[in-house]
């Protein structure tokens, strides 16, 4: 009995487990599904549109499904349709007539077998990938393809059962096995159905693009452009430090305050200019065209530059799964809105405000950590019991400058882009963003025509450059241009408006948006080469033009992706990829590789290099440092500086090295800029003349515009009355049309009496005389060296010698008592020099920019004056503060001696502070 009872007691609990463990197996399995891809009826519009009605196949729905996990890699694709027209020209019955389910009715059906082609009806299936055919295959329509339905095929007229496909309407189906993930590429699927008549009649056809998931390939492009431009950034800091010619104040180098060529030269292109190039690929993957399958996927990895991230804000909706079942899947009207699926966003609504609320998230935290700065800078002081500093005047231009620098020059274009956006959808959004959002563009437009106003009106120039508050506040803006295209700033502002509204506003109209952006940067290689703004050590005239002139490739590239002009997706495909190899030849070649030579030669000055015994610091890039002549000459083994030979006095051997950076340097460590045409003068720390023109007919050679000596009478450097041995620089020159013997370089000749203007020089015994001075501005400075050589040798003999030739150099008229009273001054246009030429400056209406620039100066410059009037004398400026300050500081109060002029007082002892001279 027990044993009876248990072995019928036994079953019931296998029963049980047996049912639960199927419940558990079909919780865990995955159903196979598909997702719903948009295709094409590749059918002749003159076929589908002929009348009578042709018979033929439409497709209404497709399903596509792409295995990622199994090595076979299979795609299933399921194209559901419905008959519609007749083979032959008869009139059909209607939809309730019983005709059509009787099978000897063959009118308006698909058969299988035909009498008057003796053949198959047949479906003819095909994968390819660009241009190569990895899968094909040929089957019997009705017998071996057709699912859900059965031939002689009848037209479905229940309109319930096309709306709900699935099981309902017929369908054939594609299935292959691939054998690849074909990660970052696209699958464009046909199926065609060839009817067996005579003719071979295609009845039915439908193409769809199949784009697999990018797999690990996604986060290769997501994070290496964010490494480049990362890079580029410390690139861009680390040369603003720790280069010869940077500076560690925050407040210098954040604002390219001195504006050194070289300094520009090693920060240019940076950071914003990498950020905006890599926006311009993200966001031109928006536009509404028909981009081969794996174009958007892969440029919607790099939507961070964009501030387009899988939140939502608005909607508060889940999101969008733009990756189901293995494949990328968007629904949407606009190029846009497609692409914000890309990304996540579900709702368009979404797009604008997502932006905005991390726009508004960057701003914030920019300006709590600079007043945490401030705040710390102040307790640093505080404690180190340093003298106090007033930090306000730093602060406000310091925290708006920045956010002025994160809204006009980062993040400008996304934000105008998807404002504009915001209007175009704004019928599917609430008000309130669309209130914002308009809101939002007129407070940046009435802000950049402010500021750029403002850049337009301020006179002079240079106080754009030379007041660190003005520069902190609006540099970011034009500090990396010259003095006399400041107002460039308005090109690229007004550009990244047009851009943003053509990429954003225009969503409805795909050509028009390439034409647009194509305009775009035609215009600005044309400004570019009309103004030139960028100084010409930079390079970053012919950057950006190269920069433009390869967007400008791209955006006309794109064509091939306009809807109406009927590109298949294999050519269309290879052009994608060319685009997205121009993209990256740029971010690696123009960005990275720049980042990474300037990081190297910045690293190698700090190591030494490019040192020179005679001239100090070598300017100009790594061929300046490690060239061939540089790698073949032989230098000396004691430490890098300036030469330490007998014949240079202490001073010359500082100043040498202090002046090897090239620049004017005030008290404090600050870098005077090389404003408007005073580079020259600025490259020197004194005047070697205290007249406004030499009068001594015995001038000797100009100084060395890289030497930085004091002008004193046994200073090699400087050749006068007392000194007559040339510099080193003269060996350089070509000889001179006088020859004298080279002198002892012992001997010192006696001083000549009765050259000075007061006749004596017991009056200011620590002085060099007022007849010793020189003009470097001079042109003629190769005929100096022979007059002093020729004065020397001549000095020796018991009788002078008769001064036959006039050897003074002319009187330069372009020097200006405002010149010395600022301490700056540029070469004449007569000089030999490389800052100005005749026919190239500002002033010469017969210069070859003149005609290509005219109008452009005539709309955005102004009017100088009045018509009616003729000659007129426009006073400068004050001197701003900065440079008032540091001239107060180092000049004495002495008074000048009797007979020098006032403005040779103002040369000894700094400015005057009288209103006639302001």
């Amino acid at each position: 009995m027990d044993c009876g009872r248990t072995s019928r007691m036994r079953p019931l609990p296998s029963r049980s487990f047996a049912a639960l463990l199927v419940l558990l197996v079909c919780l865990l399995i995955r159903p196979v599904s598909a997702v719903l891809i948009p295709f094409d009826n590749c059918l002749p519009d003159s076929y589908r549109n002929f009348n009578p009605l042709p018979l033929q196949w439409n497709p209404v729905y497709i399903d596509a499904r792409f295995d990622t996990e199994n090595p076979d890699h299979s795609l299933q694709i399921i194209v559901w349709g419905n008959v519609a027209g007749s083979y032959r020209d008869v009139t059909l019955p209607p939809p309730n007539d019983p005709l059509w389910v009787d099978p000897n009715y063959t009118d308006g059906k698909i058969l299988d077998f035909t009498r008057q082609g003796n053949k198959v009806t047949t479906l003819a299936s095909k994968v390819n990938v660009l241009t190569y055919e990895p899968f094909s295959n040929v089957s019997s329509f009705c017998d071996y393809s057709l699912v859900n339905g059965s031939c002689p095929l009848s037209p479905v007229f229940n309109n319930t059962t096309i709306a709900i496909p699935y099981g309902n309407l017929p369908s054939v189906n594609l299935t292959a096995n691939m054998g690849s993930s074909y990660a970052f590429a696209s699958l464009a699927a046909t199926l065609q159905i060839i009817y067996g008549d005579e003719l071979a009649t295609h009845i039915g056809c439908a193409s769809a693009t199949v784009t697999p998931d990018l797999g690990g390939i996604h986060g290769l492009l997501r994070y290496l452009p964010l490494v480049v431009l990362l890079f580029v950034g410390f690139a861009t800091m680390f040369a603003s430090v720790f280069s010869p010619w940077g500076s560690t104040d925050i407040f210098h180098w954040t604002a390219n305050y001195g504006r050194d060529a070289d300094l520009l030269r090693l920060v240019t292109p940076g950071f914003g200019d990498c950020l905006q190039y890599i926006q311009f690929v993200a966001l031109t993957g928006g536009l509404t065209l028909n981009y081969p399958g794996f174009y958007q996927p892969v440029v919607s990895q790099v939507s961070w530059s964009a501030l387009m991230f899988n939140e939502s804000f608005v909607s508060k909706s889940p999101g969008w799964q733009s990756i189901q079942d293995g494949i990328y899947v968007t629904n949407g009207s606009y190029g846009l809105h497609r692409y914000a699926q890309m990304v996540g966003m579900a709702d368009v609504e979404d797009i604008w405000a997502g932006t905005m609320v991390w726009v508004c998230v960057i701003v914030a935290a920019l300006f709590v950590l600079i007043q945490i700065g401030f705040f710390c800078r102040w307790v640093l002081r505080f404690i180190s019991d340093t003298p106090e500093e007033d930090l306000r005047a730093k602060n406000i231009p310091f925290s708006v400058g920045n956010v002025v620098r994160v809204v006009f020059n980062y993040l400008l274009l996304p934000i105008v882009a998807l404002s504009t956006f915001q209007l175009v959808v704004a019928s599917q959004s609430r008000d309130f963003a669309v209130a914002l959002a308009v809101i939002t563009l007129l407070i940046l437009v009435c802000f950049a025509a402010w500021l750029l106003y403002l850049i337009f009106r301020t006179r002079p120039r240079a106080v754009l450059f030379d007041d660190l508050p003005t520069v902190l506040l609006y540099g970011p803006l034009y500090n990396t241009y010259s003095d006399e295209a400041a107002a460039f700033a308005l090109i690229p502002v007004t550009l990244t408006f047009i851009r943003g509204i053509a990429i954003g506003a225009v969503q409805p109209v795909g050509i028009v948006q390439i034409v647009l952006l194509a305009i775009c940067e035609v215009i600005h290689v044309l400004t570019l080469h009309a103004f030139r703004p960028f100084q010409s050590p930079t390079s970053m005239n012919a950057y950006h033009t190269l920069f433009s002139v390869l967007r400008f490739t791209t955006v006309m590239l794109m064509v091939a992706f306009v809807p109406q002009m009927g590109v298949t997706e294999g050519p269309k495909g290879w052009i994608g990829y060319t685009i997205l190899l121009i993209h990256a030849c740029v971010l690696v070649l123009g960005f990275f590789l720049n980042a990474l030579i300037t990081i190297i030669e910045v690293t190698a000055r700090l190591l030494g290099a490019g040192g020179d015994d005679t001239r100090g610091l070598t300017r100009g890039g790594l061929s300046k440092i490690f060239g061939m002549r540089q790698l073949q000459r032989r230098t000396s083994r004691r430490g890098h500086g300036p030469s330490r030979a007998s014949q240079l006095s202490t001073t010359g051997m500082l100043d040498a090295d202090e002046t090897s950076k090239t620049g004017y340097v005030m008290r404090g460590g600050r870098l005077r800029s090389e404003s408007a045409g005073s580079g020259f003068l600025l490259r020197s720390q004194q005047r070697s003349s205290s007249a406004l023109d030499s009068i001594d007919p015995y001038t000797g050679q100009a100084r060395n515009l890289d030497s930085g000596s004091n002008f004193t009478p046994t200073t090699p450097g400087e050749v006068s009355t007392f000194s007559f041995l040339p510099s080193p620089a003269a060996a350089t020159r070509p000889p001179a049309a006088v020859t004298v013997e080279s002198a002892d370089p012992y001997y010192r000749p006696p001083r000549r009496r009765g050259d000075t203007l007061n006749g004596s020089s017991t009056s200011l015994p620590h002085r060099a005389s007022v007849a010793d001075s020189r003009r470097y501005s001079q042109a003629g400075a190769h005929l100096g060296d022979a007059v002093a050589d020729l004065e020397a040798q001549l000095s020796r003999g018991p009788t002078p010698a008769p001064q036959a030739i006039n050897l003074t150099p002319r009187a330069d008229y372009s020097t200006r008592e405002v010149d010395f009273y600022y301490g700056v001054r540029g070469p004449a246009l007569n000089s030999e020099g490389v800052g100005r030429k005749l026919r190239t400056g500002p002033a010469d209406p017969t210069k070859p920019m003149a005609t290509a620039a005219g109008w452009f100066r005539t709309m955005f410059g102004g009017k100088s004056k009045e018509k009616g009037k003729g000659f007129e004398v426009v006073r400068s400026s004050r001197m701003p503060p900065a440079m008032r300050a540091a001239a107060d500081a180092e000049y004495d109060a002495e008074p000048p001696p009797e007979g020098i002029p006032v403005a040779m007082g103002v040369l000894r002892n700094g400015p005057i502070e009288n209103s006639e001279f302001g």
